[in-house]
């Protein structure tokens, strides 16, 4: 049963450096205790006016936000809500090409024409942030645009420099919507980033749930200012949220906000001073690579979430997926994503010096083994060199320093061709071909691969040959990629 699997998980000694950000840390009553319906004195989600309005704005008055929301069908019904709430159908819009893809769904539903803007790249071989410049021209290219959508913080904790990009949607009129979800620890403590809404975005939608104790599926949808409306975001909450709300999901977020009200700030300073000593201890590293905020120059990000520890492998011999598995089976830690050059371990303020210490120590121990791999198979090859290398200062250990340039997610700024608008190819008759015979025609369906949830394919796009390789090489590495039916066969246009 899934139950007893679970209970097995809880009760090993497997260590998770994954969401959700309670860590199996933080416990409500027994949940069948307070599963209720909309009976006398708990109030109506969809139309709250007691104690549901009443813990909700106290999550407004926490963030700073003008209204606030609670989302139990996670981040992706308030994008929806949000996007529904702020695009008028068929309008043109400004959209990020990395947002996840329950942004694409939205513009599908409003059959809205996406205007892309893409990230710059980095020297990790990483996406960064949006230039507010790309903002700017987009702009200026596409002036009948009626909303700017990007997401901030990244997946990999890249983040983009709201205020401006709001300054200058605002100039035109238009909002600012942010798709923040694995921001819901900013803004509480200097040591990471700003809040979108208190740098002035109108729209930002937080999962609690990957940074913060709460539970899996809680969000918070946050309004600032009066350019969308709260109550329009409320018609479409009503249509996009299940109408059966969860009181223990929403008993989740309200223990959440008044953990934060009361914690927040003096856990993130201390979960900040731990991974100042953890980066630190990471200079060590001579095969892999965990770059912090200082390997980053201005133009790549505007800033960068600490908490969102990035791993490389193009230096070591091995992929971000072994070393996953390697860190599982041999030292019993799980971490959140892995794909070809680098993997992802998410800390939150509920992590404890003991589980940082063992992640310390198994990437050190991992990273000598790598290293000594790479200098017996150097010193078989070539004796001579390396002894060379040795005396002049180590070459390998410089070289493993650098995150180098292959990148997983260069593909994101490809700028494929738009055929057909999103919700134009899902109308469109379609079929299947393998991803082999796909280059030149349209795609019709989405494919994503999970985590992160961005598209490598969007409806209504061309597909283009790096495309079709890269859907190739993720799928024989073992990634998960959502979209592909057997034996790796593609929705088209017919």
């Amino acid at each position: 049963m899934l139950e007893e699997k679970l209970a097995d998980y809880h009760n090993s000694n497997i260590y998770p450096f994954h969401m959700p950000g309670h860590k199996q840390r933080m416990y409500l009553p027994n949940p069948y205790a307070i599963d209720i319906t909309e009976i006398a004195g708990f109030d109506n989600l969809h139309n709250p006016r007691e104690i549901l309005r009443s813990v909700q704005d106290a999550a407004a008055r926490l963030y700073g936000a003008e209204r606030s929301f609670y989302l139990v069908n996670g981040s992706t019904c308030g994008i929806l809500a949000a996007i529904s709430a702020a695009v008028p159908r068929r309008a043109h819009v400004i959209v990020a090409r990395n947002c996840h893809k329950s942004v694409y769904h939205a513009l599908e539903l409003r059959e809205a024409y996406p205007e892309y803007v893409y990230p710059i790249g980095t020297k990790m071989g990483i996406c960064g942030q949006i230039l507010p410049e790309s903002i700017e021209s987009a702009m200026q290219i596409s002036p009948e645009c009626r909303a700017v959508i990007i997401t901030s913080p990244t997946y990999d904790g890249m983040v983009s420099d709201i205020e401006a990009i709001a300054g200058i949607a605002h100039k035109q009129g238009i909002p600012l919507i942010v798709d923040a979800a694995h921001g819901a620890h900013f803004g509480f403590a200097k040591e990471f980033p700003e809040s979108p809404i208190k740098a002035g975005a109108d729209a930002v939608i937080m999962s609690v749930h990957k940074t913060l104790p709460s539970l899996t599926q809680t969000a918070l949808l946050h309004i600032g200012g009066d350019i969308i409306s709260s109550e329009r975001v409320m018609e479409y909450l009503d249509i996009y949220e299940t109408s059966s709300p969860s009181y223990v999901l929403m008993a989740g977020i309200d223990r959440c906000v008044e953990f934060m009200s009361r914690q927040g700030t003096d856990r993130l300073r201390k979960l900040a001073v731990r991974l100042d000593i953890f980066y630190k201890r990471m200079r060590q590293l001579k095969c892999l690579s965990v770059p912090g905020r200082d390997m980053l120059n201005p133009s790549e990000a505007y800033d960068f979430d600490i908490s969102k520890i990035l791993i490389f492998t193009n230096n070591a011999g091995i992929t971000g997926i072994e070393l996953k598995r390697r860190l599982r089976s041999e030292y019993e830690l799980e971490l959140e994503m892995a794909c070809k050059s680098y993997a992802i371990a998410l800390c939150s303020l509920m992590d404890t010096d003991e589980g940082i210490t063992r992640l310390e120590d198994a990437l050190l121990a991992i990273d000598d083994s790598l290293f000594e791999q790479k200098r017996s198979m150097q010193i078989h090859k070539n004796p001579e060199q390396y002894a060379q290398a040795a005396e002049t200062g180590n070459e390998d250990i410089q070289e493993a320093r650098n995150a180098g340039t292959t990148s997983d997610t260069a593909w994101i700024r490809r700028k494929p061709i738009q055929a057909m608008t999103p919700a134009e190819a899902v109308e469109s008759e379609g079929e299947e071909t393998a991803i082999e015979e796909s280059e030149g025609r349209i795609s019709r369906g989405f494919v994503v691969p999970y985590p992160p949830g961005i598209p490598i394919l969007v409806p209504g796009e061309v597909i283009d040959r790096r495309s079709v390789t890269v859907i190739r090489h993720m799928s024989e590495i073992g990634m998960e990629i959502e979209g592909l039916s057997g034996n790796n066969r593609i929705k088209i246009v017919k």
